[in-house]
C-alpha cells in the first residue's frame, strides 16, 4: 500500500473534511432553531440552503480567480 498520496494530501483532505463536517453542523442547527420556535420541521426552506450554498461557491470562485489574477500580474511587473 502507498502511503505517499495519502501523506501529501493529508491536510488538504483535513481541511476538506472539516469544512464539509461545519456546513453539516450549520444545517443542523438551523433546523434544531426552527424546529424549536416552530415545533414543526419545515423541509421548504432547502432551497434558501442551496441559494445561498451556490452563491457562497461562486463567491469563493470570483475571489479565487482575482486573488490568482493579482499575484500573476504582481509576477510579470
Amino acid at each position: 500500500m502507498d502511503f505517499a498520496l495519502l501523506r501529501d494530501a493529508f491536510w488538504g483532505l483535513s481541511f476538506d473534511g472539516l469544512a464539509l463536517g461545519a456546513i453539516y453542523a450549520l444545517i443542523s442547527l438551523g433546523y434544531t432553531l426552527v424546529y424549536g420556535v416552530l415545533r414543526l420541521i419545515n423541509f421548504a426552506h432547502s432551497e434558501v440552503f442551496m441559494i445561498g450554498t451556490f452563491a457562497a461557491l461562486v463567491a469563493s470562485s470570483g475571489l479565487m480567480a482575482s486573488k490568482l489574477r493579482m499575484s500573476h500580474a504582481q509576477v510579470f511587473r
